[in-house]
């Protein structure tokens, strides 16, 4: 179930309710309600949280029998980063949410060009080598 494994995933990093809440930018009493079961979030929320974890929708909400675990990658973060972030005030938080959510786009976006150009590179025949 939805609550169980997202108290799995929060405690799997070693983050309190609080340090989560505020990284998901929602009360501690929010997070609290989603872990005992209590309250389900909205569809943006999940996937806030799926992207956290770096999980996707069927390990979060456990429909799938073999759950994907925390990338071995993100579990690395310096768990000072939290620290950092837990010192900001909301509305830097805020700023950060919104300049992550901005990288992601534009890791998405140079992601895409890069396969696109890969793809004309094949489609034409031609080869950079």
């Amino acid at each position: 179930m939805f609550h169980t494994r997202l108290k799995e995933l929060r405690e799997s990093k070693n983050l309190t309710q609080k340090q989560l809440a505020e990284i998901l930018n929602i009360s501690r009493s929010s997070l609290s309600s989603y872990e005992v079961g209590t309250r389900e979030p909205d569809f943006s929320m999940l996937m806030q949280i799926a992207t956290f974890f770096n999980v996707n929708l069927d390990s979060l909400l456990s429909y799938n029998a073999n759950p994907t675990t925390v990338s071995s990658e993100y579990s690395s973060i310096n768990p000072d980063l939290y620290n950092d972030i837990e010192s900001l005030s909301e509305e830097s938080r805020n700023e950060l949410h919104k300049y992550i959510n901005l990288l992601k786009i534009n890791e998405a976006y140079d992601n895409e060009k890069s396969t696109c150009n890969h793809n004309n590179i094949y489609k034409n025949g031609k080869s950079s080598s």
